[in-house]
C-alpha cells in the first residue's frame, strides 16, 4: 500500500490564513494586478509540481543534506516521506530576479525544516538560474562555512506557453534583508564624510511583518567587515574567478543578529568569474601597463619577482581595490537613491579582506613562488607601495570599461577621490595590525 503524499498548504506572506480559493487574490497575477502571465493560484500549483516531482526526489535531497549536517552523521540519511506529516509553501517576496518562498516541512516527529524555493519567470530570470544553480552547486564543494545556501536542483516548466523555473535551497533561519536608511526621524545621527558630504549612519535590518530594527554605527560595521570576509574567501588565487554582480541594494547579502553580534550570509550568487588579463599570459595587459607607470616612487623589484607572482598580486588588486569600494555602496531603504557606507567602515572591510585571505590556501601550482613570505604579508607589503593617487588612477582604469552614462557610475566617480583617500588612509596606518 502506497503511503499518503504530504498535506500542501499555500500561504501568502502577511497573511496568517492560507491561501485557498475563497482568497481575493486567487487569480491575482503573480506579477501584480494587470500584468498577466502566471496566476497566484497556478503558481502554487507548479510549485507543489516540482517539489513532488519523482516522489519527492529533490527534496529528499535536501531533507537528507540538513538532517545529515545536524546530526554532524558522516553516513547518508535516507527519508522516507511517510515521515512528512504537512509542507507549507510561503511566497515571501517578489525581487527583481526571483520570487523566493519559503517551503517548511513537518515532520510528524514534530520538528520543522526550511528549504527557499526561488521562482523565475521574467526573461532575466529564466536566464540567470540555471547558471547560478551551477555557480552554487560549484561553491558548494569549497563552502565548509556554509556562507552561500546549498542547492539540491533546478527544473523549467512549461504552462499554458509561458516558462517558469524553480530552485530548491537551504532557507538562512532568522537572516534578514538590511538597507543603509535616511530616515528623518534619525537625522540626528547622520555624519559627514571627509568632504562634508552627508552620509547615513544607520541602517534598517528588515522583520518580514514591515517592521525594521534600527542598528546605528560602529555596530553595524561588522557586517560589512563579514561580507567582505565572504567574497575574499570565495577569491580563486590561480584563476582570479570572484563572485561578481553582487550588489546591497539588490538584498544580496542578510544578516542575523546574535548574542556575540550579526552573522552575514550571501543569498545569491549570479556571477562566478575573472576580469583579470594575466601579464604571463598576454603583454597587453591595460591594468598592468598603466598602473606600472603610476609612480616612479613605486619600487617595482621589491614588488614582484616574477610574472606569476606579480599576476597573483596584480589580480587581487583589482579585486581588493572593487570590494573596498562597492561594499560601501548601497540605495536609501533598497530603493532610492545611491549612498556610502561612512568612512569608518574601511578598517572593519579592510579586516575582513585579510581574514578571508588567512583561510585560503595557495594553490599548488603557485606555492613555490610564495616561499619567503606568505600570501598576506606579501600583499601587505606590495599595497602598502601604492599612494592614494596610485589608487585613485588605478580605480579611473578599473570603471574605463563601464558605460559612461551608467547612473551607478556617475556616483562612484563623485565619491572616488575620497574613497581613496581614506582608503590610503587606512592603509597607511598599519594595515599588519588589521589582519
Amino acid at each position: 500500500m502506497n503511503n499518503p503524499k504530504p498535506i500542501v498548504k499555500y500561504y501568502i506572506s502577511g497573511i496568517s490564513e492560507p491561501f485557498t480559493e475563497e482568497s481575493s487574490l486567487w487569480d491575482m497575477p503573480l506579477l501584480g494586478k494587470d500584468a498577466g502571465g502566471i496566476l497566484l493560484h497556478e503558481y502554487f500549483t507548479l510549485a507543489e509540481q516540482f517539489i513532488s516531482a519523482d516522489n519527492y526526489y529533490i527534496l529528499q535531497q535536501g531533507l537528507a543534506f540538513i538532517l545529515k549536517k545536524e546530526s554532524k552523521n558522516k553516513d547518508t540519511v535516507e527519508i522516507d516521506i511517510a515521515e512528512i506529516k504537512r509542507i507549507d509553501i510561503h511566497l515571501e517576496k517578489h525581487g527583481a530576479f526571483y520570487h523566493p518562498a519559503r517551503v517548511e516541512v513537518l515532520m510528524k516527529i514534530g520538528n520543522s525544516i526550511c528549504f527557499v524555493l526561488n521562482t523565475a519567470v521574467s526573461n532575466y530570470g529564466l536566464a540567470l538560474i540555471n547558471n547560478e544553480y551551477n555557480i552554487l552547486k560549484y561553491l558548494n564543494a569549497i563552502d565548509d562555512n556554509f556562507f552561500v545556501p546549498q542547492v539540491f536542483g533546478v527544473k523549467s516548466m512549461t504552462y499554458r506557453g509561458i516558462q517558469i523555473s524553480f530552485l530548491l535551497g537551504t532557507w538562512f533561519d532568522g537572516y534578514k534583508e538590511f538597507h543603509l536608511t535616511d530616515n528623518p526621524s534619525y537625522d540626528n545621527h547622520s555624519s559627514c564624510d571627509a568632504n562634508n558630504i552627508e552620509v547615513p549612519s544607520l541602517i534598517n535590518i528588515w522583520n518580514s511583518d514591515g517592521t525594521v530594527i534600527p542598528v546605528y554605527s560602529p555596530s553595524y560595521f561588522e557586517i560589512y567587515e563579514k561580507a567582505s570576509e565572504i567574497l575574499t574567501y570565495f577569491y580563486n588565487i590561480e584563476t582570479s574567478e570572484a563572485i561578481e554582480r553582487w550588489h546591497h541594494a539588490a538584498g544580496d547579502f542578510v544578516v542575523k543578529q546574535t548574542i556575540n553580534g550579526f552573522d552575514v550570509k550571501l543569498i545569491t550568487v549570479r556571477d562566478y568569474s575573472s576580469n583579470y588579463v594575466p601579464v604571463s599570459g598576454s603583454e597587453s595587459s591595460e591594468y598592468l601597463e598603466q598602473d606600472c607607470h603610476l609612480s616612479e616612487d613605486i619600487d617595482h623589484t621589491s614588488i614582484v619577482s616574477n610574472n606569476i607572482e606579480q599576476d597573483v598580486y596584480n589580480a587581487l588588486l583589482l579585486f581588493f581595490l572593487n570590494l573596498t569600494l562597492r561594499m560601501r555602496i548601497d540605495k536609501i531603504d533598497g530603493v532610492g537613491k545611491r549612498a556610502l557606507v561612512e568612512n569608518a567602515v574601511i578598517p572593519f572591510i579592510l579586516k575582513g579582506f585579510f581574514r578571508g585571505l588567512k583561510k585560503k590556501t595557495v594553490p599548488n601550482p603557485i606555492q613555490t613562488y610564495f616561499m619567503e613570505h606568505s600570501l598576506v604579508n606579501g600583499f601587505q607589503s606590495y599595497l602598502s607601495q601604492f599612494s592614494h593617487e596610485n589608487l585613485y588612477q588605478i580605480y579611473l582604469i578599473m570603471l574605463g570599461d563601464c558605460q559612461t552614462d551608467n547612473p551607478e557610475r556617475v556616483f562612484i566617480l563623485k565619491h572616488l577621490q575620497e574613497h581613496s583617500e581614506a582608503l590610503y588612509c587606512n592603509i597607511s596606518k598599519g594595515i599588519f595590525s588589521i589582519s
